[in-house]
């Protein structure tokens, strides 16, 4: 079974196939924090969870906007190496439906300017057999989770193998905590022409949280390694919004349909590739 994983700051967003053709998407936010027993039962949407791994438990998802102090349930840590993103994937390999009788093959990325640090970390934290219980509105299950391989690629290159094309292509990926800007040439990566920017449409001050602004500033970081008339494609949760505003640069730059699902989908045909399905 192959699944792709895109555990996002904001959102984990996650791809797989049900049937050959038939494909099912899902996502919930990126929000943990330490599990405490309420007076009342909170565990009442699909996206509410509790994760129980080597003896610690925490909530997961939307429920944990009523559990937790504030906005303490955000994780806007850069590292994809840690024990967060484990958990989030974890969360999301289950609600797939994964279980110890079927090993999956797991695609996910991390960003550009952290895929030499973290590649190999987060590849190795994922693979292998992980035992978790998962508490839902449907109650408690333990499960045996078994990562038979992983793949692990840069995040916004996802979006660009989505609709892979031998055309220079520029890839904008606003992230909650990060700007991955890809370049490619013939299919294959433009080092001199891609960066990750260290902020994201979260991390912005409330005053600079405006489409225009965010424009205008991505131009200025772009400008000179990417043309006018360069073929862009703007990704991640702030697309829509984003694109017609990045027009106002760089004309051609458009979207895709479901722009945050852009990297898991890519991931994906990623995975097809690399594991041989």
């Amino acid at each position: 079974m192959l699944i792709s994983v895109d555990a996002g700051r904001s959102y984990v967003k996650v791809v797989f196939q049900t049937k050959p053709g038939i494909f099912k998407t899902f996502l919930f936010p990126s929000w943990i924090t330490k599990y405490y027993e309420t007076d009342w039962d909170v565990l009442t949407g699909e996206n509410d969870y509790v994760i129980e791994h080597e003896g610690e438990a925490n909530y997961i998802g939307e429920v944990v906007e009523f559990v937790a102090d504030g906005d303490s349930g955000r994780r806007m840590d850069e590292d994809k190496g840690s024990k967060n993103t484990l958990l989030f994937i974890l969360a999301a390999l289950y609600r797939a439906g994964v279980n110890q009788y079927e090993p999956v093959d797991l695609v996910t990325g991390v960003p550009l300017g952290r895929f030499n640090s973290d590649m190999e970390k987060v590849k190795e934290m994922l693979e292998g057999s992980h035992k978790v219980t998962m508490y839902t509105k449907h109650g408690k299950e333990m499960r045996t989770i078994n990562i038979n391989r992983c793949a692990v690629t840069v995040e916004g290159a996802g979006a660009f193998f989505d609709q892979a094309t031998e055309e220079e292509t520029h890839v904008i990926d606003l992230g909650s905590r990060t700007v991955n800007c890809l370049t490619f040439r013939r299919k294959k990566f433009l080092a001199p022409a891609s960066l990750t920017l260290p902020w994201g449409w979260d991390t912005l001050k409330e005053e600079n949280r405006n489409y225009e602004r965010v424009a205008e500033t991505l131009h200025g970081e772009l400008s000179a390694k990417w043309h006018t008339d360069a073929r862009i494609i703007v990704v991640g949760g702030q697309a829509e919004q984003l694109t017609p505003a990045i027009r106002e640069y760089f004309p051609y730059a458009s979207t895709v349909d479901a722009p945050q699902f852009a990297n898991a989908r890519g991931y994906y045909k990623i995975g097809k590739v690399m594991f041989g399905y």
